[in-house]
């Protein structure tokens, strides 16, 4: 439940509308846009610090308005990276490993994985094999593996029939 906005009269000195507030913060707004006498005096909802503002605002700054829809939109599930197994906190909604590493790493297991099927399917030597992979890339390879009846999962390359 997030907390509501609401005007803070009288706590800070109207000579002194440019003053620093709580946490380092300066008021939202100039002296000179929209008259001194209108300003409201409000309560960050991201920092909780004293803001004064034109109109309604909830938050004291671009900053604080930001921090607070990254909080509101992040994913709080924690997710098992595919590589290493450790617990982590995906950046995006796709994100399968936890760091680059972990997906270069997987990637070079998966490469080899193929290399040495499609070398047994082609009926080819393994250094042929990696060759035609440098030269056509690892997904005609694959799709080659997968027609084969082959299929990807996390010990490795398996015939599924």
């Amino acid at each position: 439940m997030s907390k509501l906005t609401y005007p803070i009269a009288g706590l800070i000195p109207a000579n002194l509308p440019n003053s620093p507030l709580k946490n380092g913060h300066f008021s939202a707004t100039k002296p000179t846009q929209g008259g001194a006498d209108d300003l409201n005096r409000y309560i960050c909802l991201q920092c909780d610090c004293e803001f004064t503002a034109t109109q309604n605002a909830k938050y004291c700054s671009a900053k604080c308005r930001q921090k607070a829809y990254r909080k509101r939109h992040s994913q709080t599930t924690i997710r098992s990276c595919s590589n290493c197994l450790k617990d982590f906190y995906p950046s995006h909604a796709s994100q399968v490993y936890c760091s680059s590493a972990c997906n270069n790493a997987a990637y070079r297991r998966r490469r080899a994985g193929i290399v040495l099927v499609f070398a047994s399917i082609a009926g080819i030597d393994q250094l042929t094999a990696d060759d035609i992979l440098e030269r056509t890339g690892i997904k005609p390879a694959r799709r080659v593996v997968e027609a084969a009846g082959y299929r990807w999962n996390v010990t490795g390359w398996e015939l599924m029939r």
